[in-house]
């Protein structure tokens, strides 16, 4: 027999389509499937959760505060994972500006801890 011969593990078909975010980089199913996280670059590409069953925005974060000097940077979400054990309600994420963000979506719509770490983008967590 040829060990090289590809096989089909299992076949899947597309059950769903909608437009969630418009430049998504960055996404995380959680919940068996059941919330999707997505996060992408520029205004408005910030972390959203979505239920995935309505199809609805159910978390939409809000940017960060203004830096000492009046300035935003838009967002850029590299990397998203979801907290374990917190049921989808805790959201770990890392940026193109090397930052770690957490967000607890029980709590507020801003991040929760925000830490600059490294000088490099942040592609997985």
């Amino acid at each position: 027999a040829d060990a090289a011969v590809d096989r089909i593990v299992e076949e899947w078909t597309e059950s769903v389509r909608w437009k969630a975010m418009g430049h998504a980089a960055a996404a995380r199913a959680g919940a068996g499937g059941a919330v999707l996280a997505l996060g992408g670059k520029g205004q408005g590409n910030d972390l959203a959760l979505y239920d995935v069953e309505t199809q609805q925005l159910a978390f939409k974060a809000k940017p960060p505060t203004l830096n000492w000097i009046g300035y935003r940077a838009p967002p850029w979400v590299s990397a998203l994972q979801f907290m374990p054990g917190s049921d989808c309600k805790r959201v770990l994420l890392g940026t193109g500006e090397h930052a770690l963000r957490l967000y607890d979506v029980r709590t507020d719509k801003r991040a929760v801890l925000d830490l600059s770490v490294g000088e490099a983008v942040i592609t997985s967590l």
